[in-house]
């Protein structure tokens, strides 16, 4: 290549980061101007263990949750030492969240910086490269993951993925073996960002067959398949060590086979539909398992996953590699979300699942306004008109959005008008408001919970914030009554604390041979608690006491 056209080459890439930086700003700027929320409160706002470089070690031995939940063992689904460690660098430089949020912002500017490269590299095409990163930046469907500094684990796999697949890349064009090796580094670091990016050895043999025209037989030799097989190998170790800190497996969740297919089809035709319509923007989506197969939503959603099987068999048959990969990559990468439907929580139809699987979309739509944008004259202005549209109508949403994020509240408060039902939202602005002491609040948002679903899955914590209420304004008997309710429905380790709460309420009555059994029944729910041992403990020696005085 001569020297003039690797300048213009380096130019034009140093114009596309900026125009990257610029977008990043503009759409989110207003982000340094919020707190935190949700997650954020227990990862990282009063995370003990984020405050010193002595917990270093604790990145890989134990989990983020640690210090919000007492342990990590049986407790949490969450192994991402890379999180960690982003939490606790970024920690030491300053704890407040507008920092936070500028490293979200980072990021955003390193993922986009990434999908640009990777399209350059298989495209070859400079516009539609710049595209496909706009395009990502811009998705207001993205504006969740940026908004939310819990959410660092979807950007730090995605940025990480997307360096393993662009050094495969490399290695692929001259079989180098340091590119190989960065290749396994980068990827070992995305299954430890977060768990969807055990998946990326997929992406890679959609490389081998789409681009670099391996065929199958190609893929079985002993060599190919040692390989892949280190993948595998790394993969192992990942769980390995998962399994030491966590002790749990996988979560598929309660469903039959029906309501399992039902489920599937349905949430990725949700998925596929959102990326063209993401509208309205909510942190909480109403999605209840079924087996009606002759939904309206169901049917939808079977001719949405038969177009886009039948648009990527054909992508395939026609010789468009760039297509096929844009679907395999958004189907690779939303293939978790789909599967672990126990892992994920209550809200399974999230946003901020979007992030990773959207750069499939944005190389998609990247693509086909690249080949508008070659077109005559007519074709080339409605393709301008039509991303000056979507940069508005994008902007438009994204920056409101932003300060619906401010804290809590103002979080909470515009999802419960969007959807009243959403119980776990419902709880914790309850929960807030007791804290704050807008006691009243607190109570009729719990109340509403219960007159709203009596059966919801996690009514104990709503029985338990009531309780709560009635202990703090006096009315011990009543409290009582709710914490014996919060305990009887609740058989999770995490149930500990209504069972200690109630213990910590027949102590107060003198009645400790109840407060033992409470406690009793604590500790056989999770028996690392050092407050409820301390609790047992103090409990049994008033029982002792007592049959001393009376002789027994």
């Amino acid at each position: 290549m001569k020297p003039l056209q690797i300048l213009n080459n380096v130019n034009k890439t140093y114009l596309a980061l900026a125009v990257f930086a610029v977008l990043v700003s503009v759409f989110y700027g207003n982000t340094l101007l919020n707190g935190f929320v949700l997650d954020d409160l227990g990862q990282i706002e009063r995370n003990a263990n984020l405050r010193s470089f002595q917990y270093l070690p604790k990145i890989f031995t134990s989990c983020i949750w640690e210090s919000a939940n007492s342990g990590c063992h049986g407790r949490t689904f969450y192994y991402r030492p890379v999180h960690f460690l982003s939490a606790i660098l970024t920690y030491q430089i300053s704890s407040q969240p507008w920092f936070f949020h500028l490293v979200n912002l980072m990021y955003l500017f390193a993922a986009a910086s990434l999908v640009f490269l990777l399209a350059r590299m298989l495209t070859k095409d400079y516009i539609a490269s710049v595209l496909a990163a706009v395009f990502f930046i811009i998705h207001p469907i993205n504006s969740e993951t940026v908004n939310f500094v819990s959410a660092v684990p979807d950007l730090a796999y995605t940025v990480f993925a997307l360096l393993t697949v662009i050094l495969y890349i490399q290695y692929r064009k001259s079989s180098a073996l340091g590119k190989l090796i960065l290749v396994y580094v980068f990827y070992f670091i995305a299954i430890l960002s977060k768990e969807p990016a055990i998946l990326i050895p997929i992406i890679l043999l959609s490389l081998d067959l789409l681009f670099f025209k391996f065929k199958i037989k190609d893929l079985l030799r002993l060599r190919e398949l040692v390989r892949y097989a280190v993948f595998g190998a790394l993969f192992l170790i990942y769980l390995l060590m998962r399994h030491a800190v966590l002790g749990v497996g996988p979560q598929f969740g309660q469903f039959s086979l029906a309501e399992r297919i039902h489920t599937t089809l349905t949430l990725f035709g949700q998925y596929a539909a959102r990326l063209f319509y993401p509208y309205p923007l909510a942190f909480y989506h109403n999605f209840e398992k079924s087996s009606d197969f002759i939904s309206f939503s169901f049917l939808g959603s079977v001719i949405i996953a038969l177009a886009f099987f039948g648009a990527l068999f054909v992508f395939i048959k026609k010789g468009k590699p760039v297509f096929a990969f844009a679907l395999i990559w958004f189907l690779v990468f939303l293939l978790p979300v789909l599967t672990f439907l126990g892992g994920v929580g209550e809200n399974v139809l999230s946003e901020r699942y979007f992030f990773g699987p959207s750069i499939g979309f944005s190389f998609l739509l990247a693509s086909l306004f690249s080949r508008a944008l070659a077109t005559p004259r007519i074709g080339k202005l409605g393709a301008l008109l039509a991303l000056s549209f979507l940069l508005i109508i994008s902007w438009l949403s994204v920056s409101p959005r932003n300060l619906e994020w401010r804290d809590n509240i103002t979080l909470y408060t515009k999802t419960l008008r969007q959807n009243p039902d959403s119980h776990i939202v419902r709880r914790e602005l309850a929960a807030i408001y007791i804290e704050q002491g807008e006691l009243e609040k607190g109570k009729r948002e719990f109340e509403e919970i219960l007159n709203r679903d009596k059966d919801w899955r996690d009514i104990t914590m709503v029985y338990k914030g009531l309780g709560d209420y009635y202990r703090i304004t006096g009315d011990s008997e009543q409290a009582l009554e709710y914490y014996k309710k919060s305990a009887a429905t609740g058989h999770s380790a995490r149930d500990y604390v209504p069972r200690n709460d109630l213990g910590m309420l027949y102590m107060e009555k003198n009645e400790y041979l109840k407060a033992f059994a409470s406690f009793c029944e604590g500790l056989q729910l999770y028996s690392k608690s050092q407050v409820l041992q301390d609790n047992f403990n103090a409990a049994l020696g008033f029982l002792d006491s007592e049959y001393i005085q009376e002789g027994i």
